[in-house]
């Protein structure tokens, strides 16, 4: 037996005790593959399917558009399949899942900037992956910066798949969704500490202007509108507007709160009129 048999067959018998014990392999990122990566176990290639992957994408695209930064990456696994043939040559043939995979489970912060990799543009916004700024040590972090929340929309018209981009992190929307961006006036209408309030009813304090118009200010710091139509009021209408337009400056009323307009970075109020 030649000595590159022999080196292929002492791999083999190594990898073989792992596999039959399910102990915890290293393997690193070689390459993209149709549904996959080629991967390396010690002086061993083999494959890991995008499903088996330490963390999920919806998308196979997802995992395009990240692969050229995970090449030579270290992960963990267990070989899932494993196989020796001798048609002539000796070929070694495996497969690992990373179920087995440790993050450090380091969360995000509140108001900290992150490197985040562009997985998939549409037309409204940038599918991201905040998992970058760490190079996956903690994990992955998928969210959507919605292209109005960026600052410039230059940054949204020559960014593609596959690029990086900094952004914010402000928190969660009542959905459990990340809430990223630029421009945080126009973000904060998605976080949870705001979205909550819809339905709610509140204090909402009066301000009237030099020119008599009529202001509104949820908790003293959220601008609203009142919406004055049949719809919410029904056969109250007319008082409901009778109400409205005796409004005095400082004065605190209750209002629901039906919605947010996001296009106006205001609430929608109805009065409570009894």
């Amino acid at each position: 037996m030649n000595e590159d048999k022999s080196y292929l067959l002492d791999l083999y018998e190594g990898l073989e005790t792992q596999f039959e014990n399910q102990e915890v392999v290293n393997f690193k990122i070689k390459e993209l593959k149709k549904s996959g990566f080629a991967i390396q176990v010690g002086g061993v290639y083999g494959f890991i399917m995008f499903r088996d992957m330490p963390w999920k994408y919806k998308l196979t695209r997802h995992w395009v558009s990240l692969s050229k930064w995970i090449i030579n990456k270290v992960f963990k696994g267990r070989i899932e399949t494993l196989s020796l043939s001798r048609d002539g040559y000796i070929r070694i043939s495996l497969i690992v899942e990373a179920s087995a995979h440790e993050f450090n489970n380091v969360p995000l912060q509140v108001g900290e900037d992150y490197e985040c990799l562009v997985l998939q543009k549409t037309d409204y916004g940038l599918f991201v992956d905040l998992g970058f700024n760490d190079h996956f040590e903690s994990g992955s972090f998928v969210g959507l910066i919605h292209k109005s929340s960026l600052n410039y929309a230059e940054d949204f018209e020559v960014l593609k798949d596959g690029d990086v981009y900094e952004t914010t992190f402000f928190g969660y929307n009542k959905e459990e969704q990340m809430v990223l961006g630029d421009d945080y006036e126009r973000i904060k209408w998605r976080l949870q500490e705001i979205t909550s309030l819809v339905g709610t009813v509140q204090d909402v304090t009066v301000e009237i202007t030099e020119d008599r118009k009529v202001k509104l200010w949820v908790l003293d710091k959220y601008k609203a509108k009142v919406s004055l139509n049949a719809g919410v009021y029904e056969s109250q209408l007319g008082i409901a507007k009778v109400f409205y337009s005796g409004l005095s400056h400082g004065q605190i009323i209750q209002c629901e709160i039906l919605k947010i307009n996001k296009s106006m970075s205001s609430f929608k109020l109805k009065l409570l009129l009894e």
